[in-house]
């Protein structure tokens, strides 16, 4: 078992993410081995089963509410919550519990953690329980569905409980003041064109007023908000897209406030209205009630410039449940609960409209941009040194004054030169997984 340990993680770490065990060696070495007729048994309460301890780790302290509930209604279930906080090494913990059968039964990941799963045997095919997959697919929609299966298409591994998607928050009285749309629709619709919203930043500037935090926000949010290649492990960052996204980027210097709302001047501008719209996950909106209460309907919510769809996949959690996993109906009953209940979904559909965006239906906003999402990337094993290679590039080629080609190719070059190897084993893999 040490042995299968120390192979995954040196895997993980050279980048590969446990996909060399599929590609070269044993793929049943790391298949959890199961007696016939284990569906039943997985997946069905024992008849003789009495108190069963639920063991559930997360990335950070929360669901006291939903565990206090669930085991109110279920007394025989308790559960025993571990918040990893703060570890530094979370994506490792988590692998080497899996490979060591020591993992709970129970995983919140997030999402830039969906890769390091995807490809491997460790984690349970949802699929296989009694939960309600079809309700669940269309309550998150497409994109959500498709970046919570497994690599090669075959399994659901996972469901989402939390997703944050990029928002464009705004001063809608000074769009109102400077002769710009103002309703949320129009503004959305009239900055899909990089030209108007360089254009809006440029006007704003003189009156002392700032368009974004960070004269290169848009290409953060990209790198933050979306994955790097699709499903058939293509690059996807060399398309048009990311082309206006750096090239807006490029002409954005000097058109930024270039201060962080995170801290007591970017706060202070808030208030005094020189930081007039500001990018944030949505529950940004809760930060902006907190720091400015006396604005209240003077903002409002829309999507993002240039038309640029992007979910936090730093903070965004999703539930799975472990192939080792002994209560796996147990388990299956509180996903259950909480996506029935407590997940941003449903909270979403259900938020009164909001008094601070002047009575708008932030709610449905946010999940229609949830839902609406057109992206076609998927996590994958390769995600996350990559997502470090190319923001560096971009912004090295930026601050060097490089041409959009030319910050393009090379950030295209810097991600290809370590990684082009593990694409084609990747490849492999899948085309190996689907034979």
């Amino acid at each position: 078992m040490k042995s299968k340990t120390a192979m995954i993680l040196n895997i993980t770490l050279g980048l590969m993410l446990l996909l060399s065990a599929f590609v070269y060696a044993n793929h049943d070495q790391y298949q959890v081995p199961s007696e016939p007729n284990s569906y039943v048994d997985e997946w069905t309460t024992k008849e003789d089963e009495q108190d069963v301890v639920l063991t559930i780790w997360s990335p950070k302290p929360f669901l006291d509410y939903e565990i206090q509930s669930f085991q109110e209604a279920n007394p025989n279930i308790r559960i025993e919550f571990t918040s990893l906080h703060d570890e530094p090494r979370l994506s490792e913990r988590y692998l080497n519990a899996l490979a060591e059968g020591t993992a709970p039964d129970i995983l919140l990941l997030t999402q830039t953690m969906l890769g390091s799963i995807n490809s491997v045997d460790l984690i349970a095919d949802l699929s296989e329980s009694h939960l309600d997959l079809k309700q669940y697919r269309h309550m998150m929609g497409e994109y959500m569905w498709n970046i919570h299966q497994s690599l090669d298409g075959d399994r659901t591994i996972a469901l989402p409980m939390e997703a944050y998607p990029y928002v464009f928050y705004y001063r809608y009285d000074i769009m109102e003041e400077i002769g710009y749309p103002s309703e949320p629709k129009e503004l959305a619709d009239y900055l899909r064109d990089p030209n108007h919203l360089l254009q809006l930043a440029s006007d704003l500037k003189q009156s002392n007023r700032w368009a974004l935090q960070w004269d290169n926000d848009l290409i953060t949010v990209v790198n933050s908000g979306r994955f790097i290649f699709n499903r058939d492990i293509e690059y996807e960052r060399s398309s048009e897209f990311y082309r206006q996204v750096i090239d807006t980027t490029l002409k954005f210097k000097d058109l930024a406030a270039n201060v962080s709302i995170w801290n007591q001047i970017g706060q202070e501008m808030l208030r005094s209205g020189q930081l007039a719209m500001v990018i944030m996950p949505s529950y940004g909106e809760g930060n902006l009630v907190e720091w400015l209460p006396d604005q209240a309907g003077k903002w409002r919510a829309t999507s993002l410039p240039l038309g640029i769809e992007a979910v936090d996949i730093h903070t965004s959690l999703s539930l799975a449940i472990t192939e080792h996993s002994k209560h796996k109906s147990e388990a299956e009953q509180f996903v259950k609960y909480v996506m029935d209940t407590s997940t941003v979904f449903n909270w979403y559909t259900s938020s009164p409209a909001s008094e601070f965006l002047g009575g708008q239906d932030s709610g449905k906003l946010y999940l229609d941009i949830l839902k609406n999402n057109s992206s076609r990337e998927v996590p994958t094993p390769l995600d996350g040194r990559l997502f470090d290679v190319w923001f560096t590039s971009v912004e090295q080629s930026r601050r060097s004054g490089y041409s959009i080609e030319d910050t393009l190719n090379a950030a295209t070059q810097d991600v290809m030169d370590i990684s082009s190897i593990e694409q084609e084993q990747l490849r492999l893999y899948l085309q190996r997984s689907s034979q």
